[in-house]
């Protein structure tokens, strides 16, 4: 007899059974790797190809005429001969002096080692060569221009306080002239003199036109201050005549004898020259609240400038910034002072060459950590009343050989209204040497420059390497005027108005 189960016990069984847990395996994370998609070149497309092959082909045949002349062709050549080894412009030797006029006009430039004021010039057709001996005489008068300096010059503003004829000027060794029989007050409805105007205006140009071969960075600014004569002709008397100042003015470029001090003494009219440039009254600042200011601190060396502005730290702290380092020429390129004995400031034109860099020289770079300049004030109130900082420097064997002065400065810039034009008050705090433990001694000067000339008066062409400050100098003296002279006499206009702002300080 066969045995079976029962149903209930096989549901049961099977029921037992479906819900055996089965052993869970352990899943090991999967390994993914980063899907790295094939690197797109792309290719160049015919067009660009044939356009990098024509401009590599350009540039190697103009690369040939950089080099010897061939010996296998045909040319024409002629001798351009500089008169006098001793005049042969600075430049001259460098290699790449006419780099430039080879490879633009086809010609082949030689000069021989046992005559170097002879110029050899040769092309494969006489309209290259006319046009490349021209290109050697523009270059060679360029050399000439970049290393002269022009001559300062000394200018005399028309007076409105007394006739011309009836004037008498003080002149006294080392101090500024000025009229002694001065009848009435300055003429304030005609603060533009027309004469000085229309002399500069004629001149400013084609002096400005040399300056553009200068290869060298350039800063150019105005400054107010004081025309001081430090020698004149013998048995003249302290008073003079308008004309026998005229004559000394003339006599001053070839003899010397006068300089121009922009630093002037009273440091305490610096904040009274801020409120009246400042003033809404006036009408010169565009807004008053725009006023800028700045500390600077700057080491002056024998061969240059480390400059090293200073500001404030969240904290409140006052912390040295980055430096620069600033080289300038001996002389200035361009000079220009214009003596005004009716008024209290003269002013001075400067066009100066200059190298700026962030490399420091080694042996000033260490002089920074020796530099230790504190606040006692918030920043802003402390330049707005034109406080100076504490400053402690500490006194090293490198510096007594290499800083000859030391100045802290603290600056207002104002923006001139509705122009790109900005007038700048600072006052000085001086100490020679690198230690401040001497006596300083504390001047205040004000400049007045273009925000705009920094960059367009170093702007250079792409075509004959020269300067390029615009049609007309509309770069430097902007404006809607076509007509240069009416640009640069509102410019000149500017200066005169500033001038009467500081004529009336007490």
């Amino acid at each position: 007899m066969k045995t079976g189960r029962c149903s209930g016990e096989g549901e049961n069984w099977r029921s037992a059974r479906g819900r055996r847990e089965s052993p869970q395996k352990k899943r090991e994370p999967r390994q993914t790797k980063a899907r790295s998609w094939p690197k797109s070149t792309a290719t160049p497309s015919f067009y660009s190809q044939l356009e990098e092959r024509r401009r590599q082909k350009a540039s190697a045949e103009e690369d040939m005429y950089t080099g010897s002349p061939p010996m296998d062709r045909m040319l024409v050549d002629c001798r351009l001969v500089i008169p006098g080894k001793h005049m042969l412009p600075q430049g001259l030797d460098h290699p790449t002096a006419f780099r430039d006029v080879c490879r633009s006009n086809k010609v082949w430039i030689t000069r021989l080692e046992s005559e170097p004021n002879i110029i050899h010039i040769r092309s494969e057709t006489m309209l290259e060569l006319q046009n490349g001996l021209a290109a050697v005489n523009r270059a060679i008068r360029d050399m000439r221009l970049e290393n002269e300096h022009q001559s300062p010059r000394f200018l005399i503003q028309s007076i409105t306080r007394a006739a011309r004829d009836m004037a008498r000027i003080t002149l006294v060794l080392n101090a500024r002239p000025f009229i002694a029989n001065a009848a009435q007050p300055p003429n304030n409805q005609n603060i533009f003199p027309e004469p000085i105007l229309s002399d500069l205006c004629a001149d400013i140009g084609s002096s400005f036109e040399t300056l553009r071969v200068v290869g060298s960075r350039l800063k150019m600014s105005v400054r107010f201050g004081q025309f001081i004569v430090r020698a004149k002709k013998r048995g003249l008397t302290d008073q003079i005549s308008y004309d026998d100042f005229l004559s000394l003015m003339n006599m001053y470029p070839r003899r010397g004898g006068a300089i121009f001090e922009p630093r002037n003494s009273n440091p305490q009219l610096a904040r009274l020259a801020v409120e009246r440039l400042a003033s809404a009254e006036i009408g010169l600042c565009q807004n008053p609240r725009e006023v800028e200011y700045s500390c600077t601190l700057e080491l002056v060396a024998k061969d240059g400038i480390v400059n090293i502005g200073a500001a404030s730290d969240p904290a409140g702290r006052l912390r040295l910034l980055d430096a620069n380092w600033e080289t300038k020429e001996h002389s200035p390129r361009l000079n220009w002072t214009v003596s005004a004995p009716d008024m209290k400031f003269d002013w001075n034109l400067k066009v100066q060459a200059c190298t700026i860099a962030t490399d420091i020289p080694v042996h000033l770079r260490g002089l920074l950590r020796c530099v230790n300049i504190k606040l006692e004030s918030d920043l802003d109130n402390a330049l707005r009343r034109f406080e100076f900082p504490i400053i402690r420097l500490q006194p090293a064997t490198v510096a007594k050989e290499t800083v000859d002065v030391t100045r802290l400065k603290i600056s207002a810039v104002l923006p001139f209204q509705d122009t790109m034009y900005v007038v700048r008050v600072t006052v000085t705090r001086t100490w020679m040497g690198f230690n401040s433990d001497v006596q300083p001694e504390d001047t205040w000067e004000v400049d007045f420059y273009g925000l705009h000339w920094d960059e367009t008066m170093n702007c250079v062409s792409t075509e004959d390497r020269r300067k390029d400050w615009g049609q007309d100098f509309a770069n430097i003296w902007p404006g809607e005027e076509p007509d240069v002279s009416v640009r640069i006499r509102r410019f000149l206009q500017t200066i005169f108005r500033i001038q009467h702002v500081l004529n009336e300080l007490e």
